[in-house]
C-alpha cells in the first residue's frame, strides 16, 4: 500500500544529485544576518534566515567553497529529503526512498541526531533506529561502526521530517590553531563575526587588549592575509561515493593560493604571561605570527601610542600614522568576577578608552567590547552606537560598538 501522497513523493525524490543543492548553514544565534552576507560573498543563492541558521542553495562548488572559506559558520548540512511522517511506517518507507548510496558506503559508521517538536513521533531513540534501518535497506548493507563517520541530522516539526547529512565533520569554528588556551576563550566564529560586524579592513589598525588565547587578533590576521580557515579540515564528503575529486582539488587549490602578504597593524596584549605565550603559540600554528605584535601588559598601562603596531612582515613605510582611525576589540574576563567587580572593570575600561582616544587625537577610534549584561554596558560610560546580541558559552551577551564622541 502506498503510504505517501504525490506531493510527498516529489519531496522525497529530491536529492543531492539534482541542482541546485539545498543546504543549511548552522550559525550561532544572533549571527544569522552576518552569515547571509558571508554566504552571498561565497556565491550562495536563495538565502533564507532561520533562528540559528541560514537556508541556501548552490552547486557542489558552492558547498566546497563555503566549507573551506566561511569564517562565521559552524557547519554546513546538505538536505537529503523532506516529507510528512506522523507514524513509524511512514517514516521508514520515506527514508528508504532516499538515495543514501550517494553519501554512505557499506560499513560506514553512521551517527544519527534527532530533534522533534510538536510531532506525533517523539521517541528520539526509536526515530534514530528507524532511520538507521532505512539507510541500511537503501544501501543493501548493515550500517556498522567500522568505516568513515557520517552524521545524519533528523528534525521533526509538526510531523514534517527534514533529513540532512553533515558535510563539515568537526565544527568549522575549530580551526586547529588554538592548541593552547586560557580560561573561557571566545569561539573563532564569534571573533570573525565581530570583525565582520565592525566592517574591519586590513588597512585599519587593530588593538586587542586582554587578548587571552589571541583568537580575535589571529582571526583578524587570517582575514587580512586571506587565509582560508579550514584548509586542513577533514571533511566527510571526501569519503562519499559521489565525491567530485577534480572539482574539489580545483576549489582547494584556488582557496590555498589566495593568501598573501598584506601590510597590517595588529597589536595584542594581556597582563598574563601565560596568555601571551599561548597567543604566540596559536598565532604560529595559524601561520600569522609575523602579522601580530604581542606584548605582556595590563590594559590600563597600555597607552595610546602603543595602539598602532606592526608585525614582522610590515615595513616602516606601511606603518599607519599615530592618529589614524582604528579599532579596539576587547573581550574582558567577566565570567570569573563577581558582579560588582565586573561593573568596576567595565567602568575602568570606559575611562581608559575615553582618555587614550582623546590623548591620541584619534577621535575616530572605535571599540567593540563584549558585555555580559546591561549593568556592565551602563558602567562602561560610553555612548553605544549599536549592539550585536548573540549566544556565547551558553548565555546571551552583547557586543557593543562604542566611540569616544
Amino acid at each position: 500500500m502506498n503510504l505517501t501522497t504525490t506531493s510527498e513523493q516529489a519531496s522525497i525524490s529530491q536529492s543531492a544529485s539534482q541542482f541546485p543543492l539545498r543546504m543549511y548553514a548552522v550559525v550561532i544565534p544572533g549571527m544569522e544576518a552576518l552569515a547571509v552576507a558571508e554566504l552571498n560573498n561565497l556565491s550562495a543563492h536563495a538565502m533564507q534566515i532561520e533562528e540559528g541558521g541560514v537556508k541556501f542553495s548552490g552547486t557542489w562548488e558552492t558547498l566546497f567553497r563555503v566549507n573551506l572559506r566561511a569564517r562565521l559558520i559552524t557547519r554546513v548540512l546538505l538536505r537529503v529529503g523532506k516529507f510528512q511522517a506522523d507514524n513509524p511506517e511512514k517514516l521508514a518507507t520515506s527514508v528508504q526512498k532516499l538515495n543514501w548510496s550517494q553519501f554512505i558506503r557499506p560499513g560506514d559508521e553512521v551517527q544519527i541526531e534527532v530533534s522533534t517538536h510538536r510531532s506525533r513521533l517523539r521517541h528520539t531513540e526509536l526515530i534514530a533506529q528507524t532511520i538507521r534501518q532505512g539507510i541500511a535497506h537503501a544501501i543493501s548493507k548493515k550500517v556498522v561502526a567500522a568505516g568513515n563517520l557520517q552524521r545524519v541530522f533528523v528534525r521533526l516539526v509538526n510531523n514534517r521530517c527534514t533529513i540532512s547529512i553533515d558535510t563539515s565533520g568537526e565544527r568549522l569554528d575549530r580551526r586547529g590553531y588554538r592548541q593552547q588556551a586560557v580560561e573561557a576563550p571566545v569561539r573563532e566564529t564569534i571573533a570573525a563575526a565581530v570583525l565582520a560586524w565592525m566592517d574591519w579592513q586590513p588597512h585599519t589598525p587593530l588593538c586587542n587588549p586582554m587578548c587571552g588565547s589571541g583568537t580575535l587578533a589571529i582571526e583578524a590576521a587570517m582575514l587580512a592575509m586571506k587565509i582560508a580557515p579550514s584548509l586542513s579540515h577533514d571533511f566527510p564528503f571526501i569519503h562519499w561515493p559521489t565525491f567530485k575529486e577534480k572539482l574539489w582539488k580545483r576549489v582547494l587549490d584556488k582557496s590555498s593560493h589566495m593568501q598573501g602578504h598584506i601590510p597590517v597593524s595588529i597589536m595584542a596584549s594581556d597582563q598574563l604571561s601565560k596568555a601571551v605565550t599561548a597567543s604566540q603559540h596559536n598565532a604560529a600554528l595559524a601561520g600569522v605570527s609575523t602579522a601580530i605584535s604581542f606584548e605582556q601588559k595590563n590594559i590600563f598601562d597600555l597607552k595610546s601610542e602603543a595602539w598602532v603596531r606592526t608585525g614582522a612582515n610590515t615595513v616602516a613605510s606601511d606603518v599607519p600614522a599615530r592618529n589614524t582611525a582604528g579599532l579596539v576589540v576587547c573581550n574582558p574576563p567577566y565570567g570569573i568576577r563577581l558582579d560588582a567587580d565586573a561593573q568596576q572593570l567595565y567602568a575602568n575600561i570606559g575611562n581608559w578608552f575615553r582618555f587614550n582616544a582623546k590623548d591620541a587625537g584619534a577621535v575616530s577610534w572605535e571599540m567593540a567590547i563584549f558585555s555580559p549584561d546591561k549593568a556592565c554596558s551602563k558602567a562602561l560610560g560610553l555612548k553605544i552606537k549599536r549592539k550585536l546580541r548573540l549566544r556565547h558559552g551558553g548565555r546571551w551577551l552583547d557586543i557593543l560598538h562604542v566611540r569616544n564622541d
